[in-house]
This record gives C-alpha cells, sequence and structure tokens, in this order.
C-alpha cells in the first residue's frame, strides 16, 4: 500500500530567516510522501525564494512549489491558496518559523488514519 501524499502549506512573509530550517525539518520526515507549497504574501525581498528554490534543487523527486501573491493578503489567503494549489490526500501547516520533529507527519497520519478529521502534535 503506497504511503499517502501529504501536502505541507507555508504560508510566508518575511520568513527568509527561518524558512530554511523549516524547510529541513520537512525534508527529514519519516514519512517519505510529502510536498512542500510555500505561499509569499508579497513581502519585501528578503531571500525566501532563493532559500525555497534551493530546497527544490535538493529534493528533486519531491515537489516544493514557491507562489507569490500579487498584493498582499494575509495568512489566511495564504494558505488557502496553498491549501488550492495542494495534490496530497492529507494538508499540513507549518509556519515557516517553526520546526518539526522527524516522526511529526507520521505520527499525525496514523492518527488521522484512525477516522479522526484533524490532528495536532505538541509544541515545544
Amino acid at each position: 500500500m503506497a504511503e499517502p501524499l501529504v501536502s505541507v502549506i507555508l504560508p510566508a512573509y518575511k520568513m527568509g530567516l527561518y524558512i530554511g530550517e523549516a524547510l529541513a525539518s520537512v525534508a527529514a520526515q519519516t514519512h517519505p510522501n510529502w510536498e512542500v507549497i510555500v505561499v509569499d504574501d508579497h513581502a519585501p525581498e528578503d531571500g525566501t525564494r532563493a532559500i525555497v528554490e534551493a530546497s527544490a534543487a535538493q529534493h528533486q523527486g519531491k515537489r516544493v512549489e514557491f507562489i507569490l501573491h500579487e498584493q498582499n493578503q494575509g495568512v489566511s489567503a495564504a494558505r488557502n491558496t496553498g491549501v488550492n494549489a495542494s495534490k496530497g490526500e492529507f494538508v499540513a501547516f507549518l509556519d515557516p518559523d517553526d520546526t518539526w520533529l522527524p516522526h511529526h507527519l507520521e505520527n499525525a497520519l496514523s492518527i488521522l488514519r484512525g477516522g479522526v478529521d484533524v490532528a495536532c502534535g505538541p509544541v515545544e
């Protein structure tokens, strides 16, 4: 049985300082079938796009997409844009200044497969 695709949505606004660590934490997941969609909410240039493109180059077997809003619409709109662009069976939200422990997606999926609609994990 194939592992379900999880779409990881990262809304970004001036997150160039942090987003690399967030992307690395997705890449370190024990659940292997993921895609990342970063939605930049029309922030000033801070390197976010270059960091996302570098992550995409490092993970060529994965979909790592950068979407730029033409105008600032707020974090909820950025998340919605990401969801609309997603292809996964499941959607996971990660703020670009946060990181996940390596078993985060695996643990969440084990709960979701049990019939639960929403799962969240502990935060440190």
